[in-house]
């Protein structure tokens, strides 16, 4: 009977821990199919380390993408204003196919990101560069999204000393608006679906929104584009559409820039936040009168008391107002007056006439 009991918690223990081993050897096979390399940086009292994590015959790519993040990542904290939204950075090698031919693939608020190896471009920075529109829970437009972190990218390699590669990202995003010849609002735009499917819309999608952050940073400054991402991060609406965005950028700076987020409407962008702004006051009025109207219903029999001076203002006679002005409420007035008659009517005819005047005046007026 022992022996049998030893057997089952023998048995129990087995398939326990082949059922273990199997749980752990699926979460953590990805990782080990992978060769990784790395570097720590560290930048204004902060780590961040970086990791590379890529399969045998990559190594050139892997070297040349740790080099590039690694080189890049001061001027990113920089040109953001902040520092790495991430303490750890994982970087895998991918393929276009796994992408769905975007330039990478990095799910919100995660510090991991897929980088095709047979891209056109090296666009690990780039990916990089997103995870700081990617933390938290605010949500933009997709332009401003692929757009910022485009740029910002593409300046932090060329202030690394990358030329080569910052260059190479400028002509293949330049290319990309060539190509396209139709005509497309960027607002109306989303690049969900990936590359592969819509091919020439996808690129032009990609190097107008480009475009438009490199003429703002050259109207502007790197400080303008750092204080407009640091504002729409804190705020707390989070949902942010086109004409919100491009409304808040022209606050931040005296420099008219409506020229340069035409593409974005395809359209007048003036006219684009005039109605933004009006809807906009429209719902912060709508708001105000709703609350005001609550804190009235609830604290009704207060406020009352706090508007019976008003009641002044209602009286359309001068008698009227003079009485209220000197008694301060119709209720002193009519107490007045009954001191007053009780004072000059004989107490035996005092209900007399009361009744009368009851009878007559308030009677009469209800009915």
């Amino acid at each position: 009977m022992a022996k049998s009991s030893l057997l089952k918690r023998m048995l129990v223990f087995v398939a326990a821990y082949l059922l273990m081993s199997t749980a752990i050897a699926y979460v953590f096979r990805e990782d080990q199919d992978f060769i990784s390399i790395g570097e720590t940086i560290e930048y204004q009292g902060e780590e961040v380390s970086i990791k590379v994590l890529y399969k045998e015959g990559e190594d050139a790519w892997a070297q040349e993408t740790l080099e590039l993040v690694s080189g890049s990542i001061e001027k990113l904290m920089e040109a953001y204003s902040s520092n790495s939204p991430h303490s750890q950075i994982s970087i895998y090698s991918s393929t276009l196919e796994l992408t769905d031919g975007l330039p990478f693939d990095l799910e919100r608020d995660s510090s991991s990101i897929s980088v095709p190896v047979d891209y056109e471009i090296n666009t690990a920075v780039w990916g990089i560069a997103q995870m700081w529109i990617n933390k938290g829970l605010v949500v933009l437009p997709d332009w401003v999204i692929w757009g910022q972190s485009a740029f910002i990218a593409q300046w932090a390699m060329e202030e690394s000393g990358f030329i080569g590669e910052a260059e190479a990202m400028r002509s293949y995003l330049e290319n990309g608006i060539s190509d396209y010849a139709g005509d497309m609002a960027l607002d109306s735009y989303s690049l969900s679906s990936g590359l592969d499917d819509e091919g020439p819309e996808a690129t032009f999608f990609l190097g107008m929104s480009f475009n438009m952050y490199e003429e703002l940073y050259m109207l502007t400054s790197m400080d303008t584009i750092a204080n407009v991402h640091k504002g729409v991060m804190s705020s707390q609406d989070y949902a942010w559409d086109s004409s919100r965005y491009v409304s808040y950028v022209q606050d931040q700076t005296d420099v008219d820039v409506s020229d340069i987020f035409l593409p974005v409407f395809g359209g007048d962008v003036s006219s684009e936040i005039f109605k933004w702004k009006i809807i906009h006051y429209l719902e912060i009025a709508l708001t105000l009168i709703v609350s005001i109207l609550i804190f009235v219903y609830t604290f009704w029999e207060s406020v009352k008391e706090r508007l019976s001076p008003l009641l002044f203002f209602r009286e359309r006679t001068r008698a009227g107002r003079k009485l209220l002005r000197r008694y301060g409420s119709k209720d002193r007035i009519l107490m007045e007056l009954e001191v007053y008659f009780k004072r000059h009517i004989p107490d035996e005819d005092y209900d007399k006439y009361l009744n009368i005047f009851f009878k007559e005046k308030i009677l009469s007026n209800k009915s």
